[in-house]
């Protein structure tokens, strides 16, 4: 005969608890946060490797390449300074040319509808 157990006794035999997180739930948080922060990070570096230093940069060129672009639509806007050109292309790209003296380039950039200022 075995005897009767009172309510207040705990029973025999191991018990697995209900309450406690898996080993990935305790830690879920953290891991979510690292990947993120990973991801970011991803990102930003190849933001600024790619995106940024072609924008920032003035190219030289020679005259007649300024002036193909010019032909081939990919310049939007250009300042003459005496004999040295600074034009903008389409794409935002910075490019520095070099002119001959009395070499006439401001009809050639208006026939291919490219705005341009000149200064002294």
């Amino acid at each position: 005969m075995s005897i009767p157990q009172h309510d207040d006794q705990d029973p025999k035999g191991p018990q697995k608890a209900t309450n406690t997180p898996s080993r990935f739930g305790r830690h879920r948080t953290l891991f979510v946060c690292v990947a993120l922060g990973i991801a970011l990070l991803v990102f930003v570096v190849v933001y600024l490797v790619t995106v940024t230093p072609g924008q920032k940069r003035t190219i030289d060129k020679p005259i007649s390449d300024v002036l193909n672009m010019a032909d081939q639509h990919r310049l939007k806007s250009a300042l003459i300074t005496g004999d040295e050109i600074f034009a903008t292309g389409t794409s935002g790209q910075q490019y520095h040319a070099y002119k001959e003296e009395g070499q006439p380039v401001t009809d050639i950039l208006r026939r291919d509808h490219v705005s341009y200022q000149l200064t002294l």
